[in-house]
């Protein structure tokens, strides 16, 4: 897809697109394996956070290392066939607790590494480019310039059934370098899901019988790796993993778009 086409068909009409084939030149896909990047990145601390709306899980000053937290993903095993999005989680919550000094979920909820400003490190940056068509127009959209998309990145490492609560920012593209991440879409001014029960799993929040109590049902599909999702600004979204997955989001900003 050009530039051109991507600008014509998704960005002026403000709609999300999955595109594949735009990182197979990317050398996360090597530095990201979990043994090379252990050995790149597990001696660096990093906060986690709890999946859903966010907020902090654990003690914040209690930091464990990537080391510990890939160890603790390598205990959150899948029961297959179990849980209302085919996931369950056993065991390594504990183990985590008790290496890193009382970091954790809440009940239920398994923590999820999702955070800006380099939290593995800016060695990050050598691992992955920018995607070509995403670059600024004339109108204002995706107008921040590489140093503030690079700050305002997401690295995002999780266990099976982790993931985000609805929320909109400006627009971002989002890559999938391992794993199967669910996606549920909603578009700029319709009501969403709220996260109220925090002690509740987060894939059963995101159940579908959770779901169905929206006005507006959401687009739900799953990302693969190595494909980048497209999302425009104020589109609220959610996700689920449903594997271990390893990926990065980049916001690009819109001068359009005004938080408060």
């Amino acid at each position: 897809m050009s530039t051109n086409e991507f600008r014509r068909d998704y960005v002026d009409k403000g709609r999300p697109v999955v595109v594949d084939g735009m990182i197979d030149e990317w050398g996360a896909i090597r530095a990201w394996r979990k043994n090379e990047f252990v050995e790149k990145y597990g001696h660096n601390n990093v906060t986690l956070l709890r999946s859903g709306d966010g907020g902090w899980s654990g003690d914040r000053s209690s930091r464990p290392d990537i080391k510990t937290f890939v160890e603790f993903l390598d205990h959150a095993k899948v029961k297959e066939g179990a849980g209302a999005l085919g996931v369950n989680l056993e065991g390594g919550d504990e183990m985590l607790r008790s290496k890193a000094g009382g970091a954790g979920g809440a009940r239920g909820r398994f923590p999820y590494l999702f955070m800006r400003d380099f939290p593995i490190g800016r060695e990050v940056l050598e691992d992955y480019e920018e995607v070509g068509i995403f670059i600024s127009d004339d109108k204002g959209n995706h107008n921040w310039n590489l140093e503030k998309r690079r700050s305002m990145s997401l690295f995002i490492l999780g266990a099976p059934g982790a993931g985000t609560g609805f929320h909109a920012h400006t627009a971002a593209y989002n890559v999938l370098l391992f794993g199967v991440k669910r996606w549920f879409l909603i578009p700029p001014h319709v009501p969403y899901l709220h996260d109220n029960d925090k002690d509740l799993p987060w894939f059963k929040v995101m159940a579908e019988q959770e779901l169905r109590k929206l006005p507006h049902k959401p687009i739900i599909f799953d990302q693969y790796p190595g494909e980048t999702i497209y999302i425009p600004t104020e589109w609220k979204h959610a996700t689920v993993n449903m594997e271990v997955c390893v990926g990065i989001a980049v916001e690009m900003g819109d001068e359009s778009y005004l938080r408060w």
